[in-house]
């Protein structure tokens, strides 16, 4: 040390060096001998403390002993030695190169609490706000160290993230929550904003706080529009709402909403609907949101399907027609197909449109072949519907119509009882009209065309009764 204030009276040339070679052996030769004895901590105490050292090369000192240990692989040394630096220049225009070298030593030796510490410290000292970044000029030197701190914000929240996912800690997902959100706050406009915002959304779901993940992920959809996470963040969104609806299944809410944009037609009214839980609005408008936005994707189908389960369990069954007909319309080769074709017809009877249920149901028969049992349902439905439609006919005083209509629903159906109503009700449409001869041919034509219904017995004697009214004697008597 004598030498480095010597050397600027000394003629350099006569030793055959440069002023700074001759310096920097020197702070070597210092550095080398502190690192032997005493270590960080007694360099401190020596060069700053008692102040035996010089503003002029303590620093170089300090460094060149911690390139020492590292090289020697002595990393909790090193470490002792760029805390040291830390403490004394926290301005150092290098500080956050030597908090990075801090958690390399650690993570170098597998300590990995010291490591997350060590980004922490990162980002509270060099990142957005700290008054490091607030006592430096240079523009680059800046951003530098912004960067680094949002590199280590976001490796922290991500180690603690995959710790929660391995070992399944509430308390791992926690810190991967909290870190998250301050990488948000702190790096808004970040590259990774988007990434992030799912990656908070998943660890809010998987602590179940649903409403909040479903809240973190239509940030992701809002804020962020066209992303990789777009569509996960938009679909796990109305899961989370279909959770809490489970959640809470013994909550009852009778509420009236309003559906603004159904199925993306903005120029309609709003859908009033009832609700009959309180996380059904949000399902409802997720859903919505849904299948307006991404419309083609392959798990539009699931999300239509879903939106019409729910609104045909809150008997609006008109607007769950229209969700089925989209589902039926978008995804003819999809794994609901068969399925929203029944739900559509089953809507249509409903909801009273009897004509479109029929007609559905006529085309249930054409479409899937090879499904009996679903062929069977659909000509009871188209039974259910004829009938319906026989009824208001009879209720408009049109007698003739209905007794048609009654008589072709008897005839389609393979409900035995559904069989029964409509033919006894086409019999009696015909018989207010003085047609007991027509109503007695029906029911025996229908006897003909189903003669094993349970119903023969009760069929015939009333096809008898109506010709015993008209003094059809032979008739009757084979009746």
């Amino acid at each position: 040390m004598s030498d480095m204030r010597l050397l600027e009276e000394a003629d350099t040339k006569m030793l055959g060096k440069t002023n700074s070679q001759l310096r920097q052996e020197a702070v070597d030769y210092v550095a080398i001998c502190f690192s032997e004895y005493g270590g960080a901590a007694e360099t401190e105490k020596f060069l700053i403390t008692e102040k035996k050292g010089s503003e002029n090369y303590n620093l170089q000192v300090f460094l060149k002993m911690a390139e020492i240990y590292e090289k020697r692989n002595f990393d909790n040394k090193a470490i002792e030695v760029y805390k040291s630096i830390l403490r004394n220049w926290p301005y150092y225009h290098y500080a956050p190169v030597i908090q990075q070298k801090i958690v390399a030593c650690y993570e170098k030796n597998s300590d990995n609490e010291n490591a997350m510490a060590a980004l922490d410290e990162m980002v509270q000292q060099f990142g957005p706000g700290s008054s490091w970044i607030s006592n430096q000029k240079k523009a680059e030197l800046k951003d530098d160290a912004m960067t680094q701190s949002e590199k280590a914000l976001l490796d922290y929240a991500s180690h603690y993230h995959s710790l929660g996912q391995e070992q399944k800690k509430r308390a791992d997902y926690q810190v991967a929550i909290e870190k998250y959100i301050e990488f948000l706050e702190k790096f808004p406009h970040s590259s990774m904003a988007a990434e992030v915002n799912f990656r908070l959304a998943e660890c809010l779901y998987e602590i179940v706080d649903f409403k909040q993940a479903a809240s973190s992920y239509w940030n992701v959809v809002k804020k962020y529009g066209q992303t990789e996470f777009l569509e996960d963040a938009a679909y796990n969104r109305l899961i989370c709402y279909q959770n809490l609806i489970d959640q809470n299944s013994g909550i009852s809410d009778s509420s009236v909403i309003y559906l603004e944009g159904f199925l993306g037609k903005k120029k309609t009214l709003p859908q009033r609907i009832r609700i009959q839980n309180p996380y059904q609005k949000d399902f409802l408008i997720s859903s919505n949101d849904y299948v307006v936005l991404l419309p083609k994707v392959d798990r539009a189908e699931d999300a239509l399907v879903k939106f019409a389960e729910t609104l045909y369990s809150l008997n609006e069954y008109g607007l769950a027609a229209k969700v089925y007909s989209r589902a039926v319309r978008d995804f003819q080769n999809g794994k609901y197909f068969s399925q929203s074709y029944s739900m559509l017809a089953q809507s249509h009877l409903k909801a009273g449109n009897y004509n479109a249920a029929s007609a559905i149901s006529r085309k249930i028969e054409k479409l899937f072949p090879d499904q009996p049992e679903l062929i069977l349902k659909a000509k009871n439905w188209a039974a259910s519907s004829g009938l319906k439609k026989a009824e208001e006919l009879a209720r408009s005083k049109q007698p003739l119509k209905a007794a048609v209509s009654f008589a072709r629903a008897a005839m389609s159906t393979s409900d035995p009882e559904i069989a029964r109503i409509s033919i006894f009700r086409a019999a009696a449409q015909y018989d207010s009209l003085g047609k007991a001869i027509t109503a007695a041919h029906t029911l025996e034509r229908f006897l003909k065309e189903k003669q094993n219904t349970p119903y023969g017995a009760e069929i015939s004697y009333q096809a008898a009764v109506f010709r015993e009214k008209r003094e059809d004697w032979n008739l009757a008597f084979e009746d």
